[in-house]
């Protein structure tokens, strides 16, 4: 291999190596509530909605997912305009994104049925010329397109949450406030439902399982807690990712009744 070879492979590894650390990132800051660490602005990366191959699509939405988190737990006041641009570029994403982006098969879930969360089916297949090796491979592997749509739907609801937007009166706030948990409870049954509608891509599940952790203590139906500490149980016990804090708090915050998961 001659050395403009060797650098254009070594470029490839440290570009890779950012958006597996990215994702990653997202997750602990997320978790934690804490600001991003690392850069939001590396010179590879691409933001436009030009025509792109899937993994720049995937890339786009996480590096946005990373700056929604940023705005919603970094140490800086947060700016209507910088929400709006925000929720613009989200938009933006959602009409401009391939095909292969949109749900192949979605069914309601089938209450009748003990059915909690949706059916949403997607695309599921290994792309080949994603990155060298198999150095981000590991975390996106069989699910490229699902990736990029549960950090979709994370962004979303992490806006929907932290939305600055004034409310002058009261009974105005209440109100906002009551429709505003309902939409979050919808998008993270959304999350639960394409996580386990796509069970091999297993970032989804850790995803779903981190909105569980953001967003769960608004949920006050019996059933539909149940679903979402059994989606917690099956990440630890499938992935090894710990849910085992994620349950205790949640627990915690909904009363005894759940102690049985409470471990």
């Amino acid at each position: 291999m001659d050395a403009h070879g060797s650098s254009a492979m070594a470029s490839s590894l440290r570009q890779a190596a950012f958006w597996v650390g990215l994702r990653q990132e997202v997750t602990t800051a997320v978790a934690s509530r804490r600001s991003i660490k690392i850069t939001l602005s590396p010179n590879f990366a691409d933001p436009s909605f030009a025509p792109a191959a899937d993994e720049v699509w995937t890339h786009r939405i996480m590096m946005h997912c990373a700056k929604v988190a940023q705005f919603c737990f970094g140490n800086r006041s947060r700016s209507m305009d910088e929400y709006r641009n925000l929720v613009k570029y989200d938009e933006g994403w959602l009409r401009a994104r391939p095909a292969t982006f949109l749900p192949l098969a979605y069914s309601d879930s089938d209450t009748n049925r003990g059915e909690v969360f949706p059916h949403i089916l997607y695309l599921s297949h290994a792309v080949g010329s994603f990155a060298p090796f198999s150095i981000e491979r590991a975390w996106l592997t069989s699910g490229l397109q699902v990736v990029g749509v549960v950090h979709s739907i994370l962004a979303q609801t992490l806006l929907m949450c932290y939305d600055p937007t004034p409310s002058t009166m009261e009974n105005s706030r209440k109100g906002a406030q009551v429709e505003r948990d309902k939409l979050i409870q919808q998008q993270v049954l959304l999350l639960c439902g394409t996580a386990l509608s796509n069970e091999s891509t297993i970032p989804a599940l850790i995803t779903a399982s981190l909105g569980i952790a953001t967003f769960g203590d608004r949920f006050d139906d019996e059933y539909e807690r149940q679903a979402l500490l059994g989606v917690l149980v099956k990440t630890e016990a499938d992935h090894g990712w710990p849910t085992g804090q994620i349950q205790r708090n949640l627990t915690s915050t909904w009363g005894r009744k759940y102690a049985q998961y409470n471990t």
